[in-house]
């Protein structure tokens, strides 16, 4: 089992038992444990995951104020433990969830606590983590982080404003499929393969710039996420429509 084999187990235990009360709490509890280990970080931080995505939906269908209590403290330390828990958690619509639960009858006040600094922190952070500002300046400082700007969500909704300036973004990250830094590489092949996924002319466009080339010759990379992504966008790029 790897490094996230526990992670994905709790993951798989919460798609066969979402409906059971003490097999979520428990959950829940799991991943709020695993939450002090430093080297979680990245899994709770990668949207891809999913973890937090899950532990709301697990809220969602318990009106249980102890699985609401364990699942706002593992919010509550993933919100010290990297920023882009906080962009995650914004994305996935918690501060609806917090704003819905504050209007019941909680009996726990430091429940209702948590919930409201909960709310105030996504509210606080709502309006800038939602921008496109956001997504130019990780680009310009050539510098990625997977985070929600790195969704499918995003490009969905923004692939439109990368027309801008003849493409310019773009353009910057096919640049960035030359850098020496291996994320920088493997998040440029996936937003690249969204942009070909949603953009109705994005194919032409890449292979214009050279882009479908790059990513082909990324596919031998040694670095194993930059391959996996490669061989991702390369799907995308290739399949018309691909699962719109």
């Amino acid at each position: 089992m790897g490094k996230n084999g526990g992670i994905v187990v709790l993951l798989s235990v919460i798609k066969r038992n979402l409906y059971d009360v003490q097999v979520m709490y428990y959950t829940c509890l799991n991943f709020w444990l695993l939450s002090y280990y430093k080297e979680s970080a990245k899994y709770f931080a990668g949207p891809a995951s999913g973890i937090i995505r899950n532990v709301i939906t697990i809220i969602q269908n318990h009106s249980r104020e102890k699985i609401w209590r364990v699942a706002f403290y593992l919010f509550k330390n993933l919100s010290n433990l990297h920023e882009n828990t906080i962009e995650i958690m914004v994305d996935c619509g918690l501060l609806k969830v917090v704003d819905t639960l504050l209007k019941g009858n909680i009996k726990d006040t430091e429940l209702k606590e948590d919930l409201e600094t909960m709310g105030t922190l996504l509210e606080k952070n709502l309006k800038i983590l939602t921008s496109f500002e956001k997504y130019m300046k990780e680009i310009t400082s050539a510098n990625l982080e997977w985070s929600t700007v790195h969704s499918e969500k995003f490009w969905k909704d923004n692939v439109k404003k990368f027309e801008e300036n003849d493409f310019n973004l773009i353009k910057k990250l096919v640049v960035l499929l030359d850098s020496e830094n291996p994320k920088n590489q493997a998040i440029a092949c996936y937003d690249l393969g969204e942009f070909c996924r949603f953009h109705p002319f994005g194919k032409n466009v890449l292979e214009k710039i050279d882009g479908k080339k790059k990513i082909s010759d990324l596919m031998q990379h040694k670095d194993s996420s930059v391959r996996e992504n490669a061989v991702l966008a390369l799907q995308k790029v290739m399949l018309h429509n691909w699962q719109i």
